[in-house]
């Protein structure tokens, strides 16, 4: 087994970026000797990094540097809806082009995810059942696919199957997204028929994908665990709380922001996916932090805070 690094909201002091777009540069020797160190054996390189260096032998190049460092760029990240009129275009474009970088690079693997950007992501973003996850609902999901959907995503992915046979590519089990469980993968995957072709079973977005988990983790392993080319691998700590329902989400946080504003309190929560108000401790799970709100709600509102940045996700 090799562990490959599909760095995401890392920080590596004082580097500063975003890490959801990259630019070559940002991965410095310090960076590169601190995954390598470890424990991993290569990274996970998003197109956006590959599509900036512009030709093969910078490409190429960027893969020696990589190298040079006890690493290897194992996998590149090419995701996005292949089937959505706005976007899909593009993306078939960028899926085609990953191929063909991973050649230049020595990549095993190009992997994505088939999901799009909400397109009715509500005020504030994440307010609207389905535009994000943890909703009883999922956008573009497998329950309101048709077979149309599988019918154009297999066509595609034979055909970037067939441009680089040397090179597996892997369709990443996502939330809100047509594969997103582990029958439609396997529907995908005997679909398209291709043996460089496989399914990454990201079980964290199982969990994740809707308020109640759709589906047993350890069925869905067995499911797709024989026709799985790679996989990614989270830190993932969930918090359901089934007595508050999505609907409460926006309620919930208006009165966090009240309080907030009353009690001059400057951190501001990002993001909550489930919370309860009651006299007692409760925890909100956030992105990338895990917030612990205390408070009592008799006489003045007394409000204190811990705040922890949680485990960088690890994937392999």
């Amino acid at each position: 087994m090799r562990f490959c690094y599909a760095h995401r909201r890392f920080t590596l002091y004082p580097q500063s970026v975003d890490t959801w777009d990259l630019h070559p540069d940002n991965y410095t020797p310090e960076f590169l000797d601190r995954a390598r160190d470890t424990g991993f054996d290569a990274l996970e390189c998003g197109f956006e990094v590959l599509a900036k260096l512009g030709d093969e032998k910078s490409i190429s190049d960027f893969g020696e540097r990589v190298r040079s460092h006890g690493l290897k760029v194992g996998a590149i990240r090419a995701g996005g809806t292949l089937t959505e009129a706005k976007h899909g275009p593009a993306n078939r474009e960028k899926l085609m082009r990953a191929v063909e970088y991973a050649d230049h690079v020595g990549a095993e693997v190009v992997n994505g995810a088939l999901s799009a950007p909400a397109r009715y992501p509500g005020h504030p973003p994440g307010s609207i059942p389905g535009s994000v996850s943890g909703w009883p609902v999922s956008q573009d999901s497998s329950k309101d696919a048709q077979m149309w959907v599988y019918d154009e995503l297999a066509s595609v992915f034979q055909g970037v199957c067939d441009s680089n046979e040397e090179i597996d590519v892997t369709i990443e089990v996502h939330q809100n997204s047509p594969v997103d469980n582990s029958w439609s993968a396997v529907r995908i995957h005997d679909m398209i028929d291709r043996e460089n072709f496989g399914i990454n079973p990201d079980m964290g977005n199982v969990v994740w994908n809707y308020d109640v988990p759709e589906e047993d983790y350890d069925a869905a392993i067995d499911a797709m665990a024989p026709i799985s080319k790679y996989w990614h691998c989270k830190n993932l700590h969930r918090v359901y709380h089934r007595r508050i329902s999505g609907q409460c989400l926006s309620a919930f946080l208006c009165k966090t922001a009240r309080l907030t504003i009353d009690m001059r309190y400057r951190r501001w929560p990002t993001r909550a996916t489930a919370a309860t108000w009651r006299s007692r401790a409760h925890r909100m799970v956030t992105s990338g932090i895990r917030t612990e709100l205390r408070w009592s709600m008799q006489g003045e509102y007394g409000l204190s805070s811990r705040t922890d940045s949680s485990s960088r996700p690890l994937r392999a």
